[in-house]
């Protein structure tokens, strides 16, 4: 029995629902992945600036006090 033109129909369109469907789900997909990888720099490049801020910090301090010292003995 030969499929009418109105069930070649419904099956084409059930098809193309699902190609449609498929490929939203895999914008979806690389959208997402996309977002997390960026995240994910984001977050390693924020550890690596706190670091750096930090070990910046760490010197100034050791400046001061080197400077506060060396300031002490001159007027001692």
């Amino acid at each position: 029995m030969k499929p009418t033109p109105y069930k070649n129909d419904m099956l084409m369109a059930q098809k193309q629902q699902e190609l449609l469907e498929r490929q939203e789900a895999e914008r979806a997909a690389f959208f997402q992945k996309m977002k997390d990888k960026q995240q994910k720099m984001l977050a390693a490049y924020e550890a690596g600036v706190g670091n750096e801020m930090e070990r910046k910090q760490r010197e100034d301090e050791d400046r001061a006090r080197k400077y506060q010292m060396l300031a002490e003995e001159k007027d001692a």
